[in-house]
């Protein structure tokens, strides 16, 4: 975060002296513009620089927005398939082709459906007919199957075809649609200012606004040109040079590094350091007036930690676009979930899952986003603090518009309440671990319940996890393990493989009540 703001008006001076030259004729009235930014924090001062040239008392602004506000303005044709299912039918095709570790699966399973997404977006023209979307993905494959491809290449494009044929309109295909519904209701002139590289559906809106209204581009002076020569450096990928080497042509005609004194390193030895540094670096900013600060977490119990030590400060978090303090992570989705299996479950912990992008996709995101808000306003109000059956009582009484989210993890609970020990290991799981060390897992579960959890642990192991086990039941185990070791009284009492430790007379006696383990 930086002490200077670098979207000042004046960067935007040229791209306002260019809209008022083309539109001379209309002002003070601009509304039937449309421009295109690359994000909405353009917006502010793009009108600043618009507001100084106009003579006039008043003027009507143009649209302003992004590519993803055009089309999520125009109403959807059909339903989209949310991307959980999507995740999850990726997922299921690397299992049955066994083509990478089962531990990694579900990010191999992520980073596909990305690079799938991407295909079709440069495949797919803003099309609103999904007769055509099918010709022209029919006609991409069929180029593409004949190539000479890797392995790797081969098995996207393979699954890319065999998700475009499910007869359901997948986020890209949707954005299509909406986008060429929106060139189609054109009503005036098409800018664009400061956007990155479009994809060919892009390319194919602007192609489609053109043939009804002029679409112009708006000159535009980043404020921080070093920076970008930086990124462009780090992240150009078609240059196809080792980063190392990128980075040394850059040290020869660059004295310093661009992102100083704006960016730096902090140095923590455990989690309580960093959050404390974090936290004084915030309030820093607060007093010296800087108030657009985004907070980044890669952990959640730091960004809780965080969290605690700015509200002690009496500076408050606002989640109004999703979860700004938190982790984009699916797998700590599943971590917060399970945290609201509590009874006394923390509203943030309810507010941040329900705000994240990895559920309730069958939703609406602004709808959704609104439900919530309303929700955490109703907290607010009230001073619920904890408490499952409170917050479902509060989203009753006055927030109807989020009873039917709470009402869905209702039943997840009401599921999940009876299989807490399983719950434990999908932890565990969720961070992808090598070794697993469990401690009297079996400990207080019925016959049944040991069962379950024994079977799970087996396709634990069947994954290529590791397990370290510390038990009482040395029966349960020994169908589990490769080896035991049995400790008495602080000593080694046996070790060895399952069946010789189980029929050891000092095991039986210690462990088993003197009888012998099998019949």
């Amino acid at each position: 975060m930086g002490h200077n703001d670098p979207m000042s008006a004046t960067d935007f001076q040229a791209a306002a002296d260019a809209l008022l030259h083309h539109e001379s004729g209309r002002l003070p009235d601009l509304s039937h513009c449309t421009v295109i930014l690359p994000h909405l924090y353009a917006a502010a001062p793009l009108l600043s620089a618009l507001r100084r040239r106009i003579e006039a008392p008043y003027f009507l602004p143009p649209r302003l927005c992004t590519l993803d506000g055009l089309a999520d303005a125009v109403p959807g044709t059909e339903p989209v398939e949310p991307d959980g299912q999507r995740l999850a039918q990726v997922y299921d095709f690397l299992g049955n082709a066994g083509v990478c570790r089962p531990q990694g699966l579900w990010q191999v399973a992520r980073e596909l459906l990305d690079l799938v997404d991407e295909l079709t977006a440069e495949t797919v023209l803003a099309e609103t007919s999904p007769t055509l979307m099918q010709a022209r993905i029919r006609a991409a494959y069929g180029r593409l199957a004949n190539r000479l491809l890797e392995d790797e290449a081969k098995l996207v494009l393979e699954l890319w075809h065999a998700l475009q044929q499910g007869g359901h309109l997948d986020p890209v295909r949707d954005r299509a649609q909406r986008l060429a519904l929106a060139a189609r209701q054109a009503r005036g002139p098409l800018y664009l200012l400061g956007l990155p590289r479009l994809c060919r559906l892009e390319e194919g809106l602007l192609r489609a606004w053109a043939e009804r209204h002029p679409v112009r581009q708006l000159p535009w002076r980043p404020a921080l040109t070093a920076r970008q020569a930086l990124l462009v450096e780090v992240w150009e990928t078609a240059q196809d040079l080792p980063l190392h080497t990128r980075a040394a042509r850059l040290r020869a005609h660059m004295a310093a590094s661009p992102l100083l004194p704006d960016v730096r390193l902090v140095a923590g030895a455990d989690l309580e350091m960093l959050a404390r540094a974090a936290a004084l670096q915030v309030g820093q900013w607060l007093s010296e007036g800087v108030n657009r600060i985004a907070l980044i977490t890669l952990d959640r119990m730091a960004a809780r930690r965080l969290r605690a030590l700015l509200e002690r400060q009496r500076i408050l978090i606002q989640d109004e676009t999703g979860w700004t303090l938190s982790t984009a992570s699916v797998t700590h989705v599943v971590d917060r979930l399970l945290d609201l299996i509590q009874e006394d479950c923390y509203h943030r912990d309810l507010l941040d899952l329900l705000k994240s992008p990895f559920v309730f996709a069958s939703m609406p995101g602004q709808a959704r986003q609104q439900a919530v808000l309303a929700l955490e306003a109703a907290i607010r109000r009230e001073g619920v603090a904890s408490g499952w059956t409170r917050l479902l009582t509060l989203a009753r009484k006055e927030v109807s518009a989020a009873l039917p989210l709470l009402e869905r993890l209702d039943k997840a609970r009401s599921r999940l309440q009876g299989e807490r020990r399983l719950l434990e290991l999908a932890r565990v799981l969720a961070s992808h671990p090598r070794v697993i060390l469990s401690d009297e897992v079996l400990a207080g579960l019925t016959v049944a319940e040991v069962e379950r959890v024994i079977e799970a642990l087996r396709r634990i192991r069947a994954m290529g996890v590791a397990l370290l086990v510390v038990e009482h039941n040395v029966k349960a185990v020994s169908a589990l393990v490769d080896r035991i070791v049995v400790l008495h009284e602080g000593r080694v009492l046996a070790e060895g493989e399952p069946d010789q430790v189980l029929r050891d007379e000092r095991v039986r006696q210690a462990y088993l009540g003197g009888t012998p383990a099998y019949a």
